[in-house]
């Protein structure tokens, strides 16, 4: 693994620019995961220090300056403020000792936050983590050590407090794998929890949390969109559109809107999902089913995340797609791995994009969370695989 600061990267820059200076008499002043969210300097009260040692902090994580530049900068910095009492001042080990820990704390927090954020981002596609115990340490700790090779589901609550690091000057790190990765280890499955997911045991103070998760959080729609999708579901529906006499076609809606470009970049898609739904981060649209009306959020970051670059051309096109649905049918799904069984609420809605061409839109929801959205070229087998279960909606047809 590269070494902290070596290799900067947007999420990792993003989580120590969006801190804020924080004051504090000593590293108790602020603990656990309040931490990811404030920039604190033990014993640095004023705001001019705060902003000077922020600003070398900066940038060793954008540039990648070593710990001996920061050493220098820091020097500097304490020399030009006046800057006395501070621990570690009295003795040269206990400077080199103090600077280590600031530089080696805000690098190594932040890079996890943003692999986090990364990690989780692919978690559809790389659902396993792996605890890793650098090989670089000259004096492990026993319980780091141990944890070695565990690999966990990315959602395991162990890593809510395992989550590394765990303990000042702690460099253990996290890798995500994918299914095939475990079996390429002779694994069927993640490996169980070597400790309660409470456990303390092992967790120096002031890190019994995950920086990530503190950073970031955990949004619902993102933790739901993830549990909907992972793992093969089965429609435990009986009934279809053809064994209620439903017509074959859906009526096709014309739109004003127009198609986007074709988005290879998360951002870029994440960006234009706000446009579409109004330059917010997120929104709670309503589908209406009749006389029954369901809520149903949209996330940008979420939705952008997942929607396939191959269909990110079709972003402008939600808010059409949620207004006035052509059919509103609910189903139970029972996942194959877990056997857990969840209800669906499915959307249908055929829209016009050309004057020849047509795509149906389809908008999944399970307990008010997006968790399903897709465009499909306007195919009668293709669309007629989605109306199956219960229909509890139907436009009625215009009569000439």
């Amino acid at each position: 693994m590269a070494e902290y600061g070596s290799r900067p990267f947007a999420e990792q820059l993003s989580f120590f620019q969006e801190k804020i200076n924080l004051p504090t008499r000593t590293f108790r002043d602020i603990q656990g995961a309040a931490n990811a969210r404030a920039f604190v300097v033990a014993g640095a009260m004023r705001d001019d220090l705060l902003s000077d040692f922020r600003q070398v902090i900066d940038k060793a994580i954008a540039k990648g300056t070593t710990l001996q530049d920061f050493r220098k900068d820091f020097e500097q910095i304490v020399e030009r403020r006046g800057w006395t009492g501070w621990t570690g001042e009295g003795s040269a080990a206990g400077r080199a000792w103090r600077t280590r820990i600031i530089y080696q704390t805000n690098l190594r927090t932040s890079y996890h936050a943003g692999r986090y954020k990364q990690m989780k981002s692919t978690a559809q596609a790389r659902p396993f983590w792996r605890y890793r115990h650098s090989i670089a340490v000259e004096n492990p700790r026993v319980d780091h050590k141990s944890w070695d090779g565990l690999i966990l589901r990315h959602d395991d609550p162990w890593w809510d407090i395992h989550y590394p690091p765990n303990g000042w000057g702690c460099q253990c790190f996290v890798e995500s794998l994918a299914q095939r990765d475990l079996d390429r280890l002779g694994k069927a499955g993640p490996d169980e929890a070597p400790t309660d997911p409470g456990s303390t045991e092992g967790i120096g103070e002031g890190w019994r949390y995950n920086v990530g998760e503190a950073a970031w959080g955990r949004p619902v729609s993102e933790r739901a969109y993830v549990e909907a999708n992972d793992g093969q579901w089965e429609s435990l529906a009986e009934d279809d559109w053809r064994s209620l006499g439903l017509p074959e076609e859906l009526p096709v809606d014309p739109t004003d809107l127009a198609l986007g470009q074709q988005l290879s970049s998360r951002k870029d898609r994440i960006d234009a999902v706000r446009e579409a739904i109004g330059g917010k981060a997120e929104r709670v649209y309503t589908i209406e089913a009749g006389k029954v009306e369901y809520p149903v959020l949209i996330n940008a970051e979420t939705l952008g995340t997942h929607l396939g670059q191959d269909r990110s051309r079709f972003i402008p096109l939600i808010p059409a797609a949620l207004e006035n649905p052509a059919e509103v049918w609910v189903t139970f799904e029972r996942s194959r791995q877990s056997g857990k069984v969840a209800l669906r609420v499915r959307a249908l809605k055929v829209i016009r994009t050309t004057k020849d061409r047509a795509v149906m839109a389809v908008l999944e929801t399970q307990a008010g969370q997006l968790v399903g959205w897709t465009f499909l070229v306007m195919e009668p087998k293709r669309v007629n695989a989605k109306r199956v279960g219960k229909i509890l909606y139907q436009r009625p047809l215009r009569t000439p």
